[in-house]
């Protein structure tokens, strides 16, 4: 899935990719998924900058640019959403 291989597309790619309109893609994508295509996306950029906050040692601001965050505060907002912490204690904790 495109969202996948490119965290920070967002969810016009994957609808493009399978060549529908935004509004036909969402409404099967939540159909067969249970949850709409930005919260998945939301979800799953989350989930990969936890993986690289876990693994690697790059800064959160690098993280949030390569995810397609605007600022590293649109990060850490996402990912307290989530997880109930900021990026950088998610990453002090698991260490």
């Amino acid at each position: 899935m495109a969202v996948h291989d490119q965290p920070g597309g967002g969810v016009a790619d994957p609808a493009r990719q399978a060549r529908m309109s935004r509004s036909v893609f969402a409404e099967r994508f939540h159909a067969l998924v249970g949850l709409p295509p930005a919260e998945y996306v939301s979800r799953w950029r989350v989930h990969v900058a936890a993986h690289r906050l876990r693994t690697g040692d790059r800064r959160v601001a690098e993280i949030a640019a390569d995810l397609g965050y605007g600022s590293p505060s649109a990060l850490s907002a996402a990912f307290a959403r989530l997880h109930g912490c900021s990026p950088a204690r998610y990453r002090a904790n698991a260490a």
